[in-house]
C-alpha cells in the first residue's frame, strides 16, 4: 500500500513539474531565418528600446535606455528618438543586406546613420524572445539592443 502511495506521489510530482515547465519556457522566434518581407512585417511599427548590452574587454555592461523609441516603417526608414527631451537620435533610410555577420552566420543586416555624429549602425535582427526584440550590433564591439513593441 505504501509503495502504491509513493508511486502515485512521484507520478503526481512529475506531472506538476512537466506542466509548470511548459509555462516557464520562453518562446523564441529566430529572425535570422526569416525572409526579407517577413522580417519587414515583424519589425514594422513602434518599439521601445529598454537597454543595450555593451561588450567590453572587462565584460558586459548593461546600459539602460531612457525613454528611447524606434519606429521602423514599411518604406525602409527608421526614426529613433530618446531622452527626456525626445531628442532625434536617428532618422534615415535603412539598407537591408544579406551578409555573413560577426558569428559567420548568414542573416539580414540593417544599416542606418544617426542624426548626431553620422555614425553608422549595423544591426542584425537576432530573435524575438517572448515579447522582446533583440538586435545584435554587427561590429567588433558586439553589443545587443533589447526592445518591446509599443
Amino acid at each position: 500500500m505504501k509503495f502504491r502511495v509513493s508511486i502515485c506521489a512521484i507520478l503526481a510530482g512529475l506531472l506538476i513539474y512537466a506542466c509548470c515547465k511548459k509555462d516557464s519556457e520562453s518562446r523564441i522566434v529566430d529572425l535570422k531565418t526569416k525572409s526579407l518581407p517577413e522580417l519587414k512585417s515583424i519589425l514594422d511599427g513602434r518599439w521601445q528600446l529598454h537597454y543595450a548590452i555593451i561588450s567590453t574587454i572587462a565584460g558586459n555592461i548593461k546600459q539602460e535606455a531612457n525613454n528611447n523609441f524606434i519606429v521602423f516603417s514599411p518604406i525602409d526608414s527608421i526614426k529613433w528618438t530618446g531622452g527626456s527631451n525626445n531628442i532625434l537620435i536617428a532618422q534615415d533610410k535603412m539598407i537591408y543586406a544579406w551578409i555573413f555577420n560577426s558569428y559567420n552566420e548568414s542573416a539580414y543586416n540593417l544599416s542606418f546613420h544617426d542624426a548626431i555624429l553620422s555614425n553608422t549602425y549595423n544591426w542584425t535582427p537576432e530573435k524575438i524572445e517572448n515579447d522582446t526584440l533583440v538586435f545584435f550590433d554587427n561590429s567588433r564591439v558586439g553589443s545587443s539592443y533589447h526592445l518591446t513593441r509599443k
